[in-house]
Formats: structure tokens, C-alpha cells, sequence
């Protein structure tokens, strides 16, 4: 005998609607069990601006800076978090320290920029290795054509077994499926509006669905934690700078350096001897222009 279980006890309900939209027309939808709704959200990474200290500590990299804001908003949320993947690979881009590998060498690089505290509540799988698992977040790395679906490109020779490219589209549709509903409460979906998946077309008539605005929310408003100081024309002063702590920015032709607010005084800073006839600027982790456009800082 075959029994099908129609309720979905572990996702709020948010989230097995949004798995139904995706699963449209293909079979029955789900109920969800829980009384919670949690989220479900649609991060699009074509829009996302790094800030200066973003772009200092991750050159080209993108998708890290991105993720660890998102992961920050979640944990500080109380939520343990998994990163799915297509692959079984480090990101595209994803500037990491060691050598270029799978998920282990990413998960490192996001560690990094953790507290200690939060590195039991992070993890990283495939999609296809989550099966049956669950977490109470679920950030989905890649949710683009090239990844949902995933078509060999020589999948035409396997026709002899009985490949086509309606059920090679019909399981990569069911494992995306699987991705979003092994979350609890929330699921967050990264994208690329130049090559979305196309099945976030479904989920994007799904009024579940909240498009996430990287300069909003938790965000704009938390607390500022570090500056970033810029010396320019610091040559001749190199090697005080470099005892202090700054690296020269190729990128941006100046010496750079990030520091926590915590104990952090402008006045000092600009008062120092190798600081005269220089260009010092700040900004916090927000972007502002602390210095020279506004010199009374309030953290």
C-alpha cells in the first residue's frame, strides 16, 4: 500500500504556501499544521550595494557580504540556519582564504566574520544531502537558471534511458520544492533578476512572498559597530600607518583601515602627528560620510 501525508508538520505556514505555488497544477497542495506563519522572502543580489567596508574586507565577492547580513538578521533572531546549494561548490565569486574547494572552505570564510558564539548555529549542504532534514531558517544560495534546473548539457545522450527534458524539469522543480519546505519559520531566496530560476515565476504571484530590500529594515537600523578610516597621500607616512593597522587600497589609491566604535575618537585620530596635510576620511558600516563632511560623530 501507499500512503501520502497531505500535512506539513514542520513549516509555518508561509512557507508550504509558498512550496504549493511552486508545486502548482502538480498534484495536490499541502496543509500546514503550525499556527505560525513565518516568512518567506526574495533577496535579488543584481541589487545589492556592498558598502566601502563591505568592498574593503570582500574585493569583487558579493554573494558573502550579502549572506552575512542576512545571517546576522536571522541569528540575532534566535534562528539556527542552513545554506543550501545546487552544488556541492563554494558560491561563484566567493572570495575565500584558502584554496578554492566546496562547502567547507565557504563555511570557513563565513565563520570568520562571526562571533565565535553563533558558529554552532550555522550550516551549509546540498539541497539533494537535505532531504529529510529540517532547520529553523533556510538561506537557498542559488535560486537561478542555472541552478534550478540544473540540465547537463549533454543530457540529450541519455534519452536512451528515458530522460527527457519535461521529467529532467519535474525533478529539479521537486528538489527546489525540498529546499524551501526543509525551513521551520523562514526561508530566505537569493537571486538574480538577469537569470532568475524560473521557478520563482510561481512564487512571485504568491502573496507569501516579501521582496527584501538590502537597505532596509534590521538593518538601517541597528547600532553602528566599526568605521572604516581612509589616509590619502599617506606614502610618506607608510610605515606608521602600517604599525597601525592599515593596508593600502589598491582599488581606492589610499591606505585604509576598519576599527570597532568602541573606543574610537575622530578628535584623537586627526590629532595624531603623521595625520597632518593628510586626507583622512570615515565612514561607518552603514556608508555615511563621518569625516570630513560631518565631524561630530554619534554612534
Amino acid at each position: 500500500s501507499r500512503y501520502q501525508i497531505r500535512t506539513n508538520y514542520r513549516s509555518a505556514a508561509h512557507v508550504v504556501r509558498a512550496g504549493n505555488a511552486v508545486m502548482d497544477g502538480r498534484g495536490r497542495k499541502a496543509r500546514f499544521h503550525s499556527d505560525a506563519n513565518g516568512s518567506v522572502q526574495v533577496w535579488d543580489l543584481d541589487k545589492f550595494n556592498p558598502t566601502r567596508i563591505e568592498r574593503f574586507r570582500h574585493g569583487n565577492d558579493v554573494i558573502t557580504p550579502a549572506v552575512l547580513r542576512l545571517l546576522r538578521d536571522l541569528l540575532d533572531q534566535g534562528r539556527q540556519t542552513v545554506m543550501l546549494s545546487r552544488r556541492s561548490s563554494s558560491p561563484k565569486n566567493a572570495r575565500l582564504h584558502g584554496p578554492r574547494g566546496g562547502f567547507t572552505e565557504f563555511l570557513a570564510s563565513i565563520k570568520s566574520r562571526l562571533p565565535e558564539g553563533d558558529h554552532d548555529r550555522v550550516s551549509i549542504s546540498s539541497t539533494h544531502k537535505y532531504k529529510g532534514l529540517e532547520s529553523e531558517a533556510v538561506i537557498l544560495l542559488d535560486a537561478v537558471s542555472d541552478s534550478y534546473p540544473l540540465i547537463h548539457p549533454n543530457w540529450i545522450f541519455t534519452r536512451i534511458f528515458g530522460n527527457a527534458l519535461e521529467r529532467i524539469d519535474a525533478e529539479e522543480r521537486r528538489l527546489f520544492y525540498v529546499a524551501i519546505t526543509r525551513a521551520k519559520s523562514t526561508v530566505v531566496i537569493l537571486t538574480e533578476a538577469s537569470k532568475s530560476s524560473p521557478y520563482l515565476d510561481e512564487l512571485r504571484k504568491c502573496w507569501v512572498a516579501a521582496h527584501g530590500q538590502w537597505d532596509g529594515g534590521a538593518w538601517a537600523q541597528r547600532k553602528h559597530q566599526e568605521v572604516l578610516v581612509r589616509v590619502r597621500d599617506g606614502y610618506a607616512v607608510k610605515d606608521q600607518l602600517t604599525k597601525l593597522g592599515f593596508v593600502f587600497d589598491k582599488n581606492e589609491r589610499c591606505w585604509s583601515k576598519v576599527t570597532n566604535v568602541d573606543g574610537f575618537s575622530l578628535d584623537d585620530l586627526v590629532a595624531e602627528p603623521w595625520a597632518k596635510n593628510r586626507r583622512v576620511e570615515v565612514y561607518s558600516d552603514r556608508d555615511e560620510c563621518l569625516h570630513p563632511v560631518d565631524k561630530q560623530i554619534s554612534f
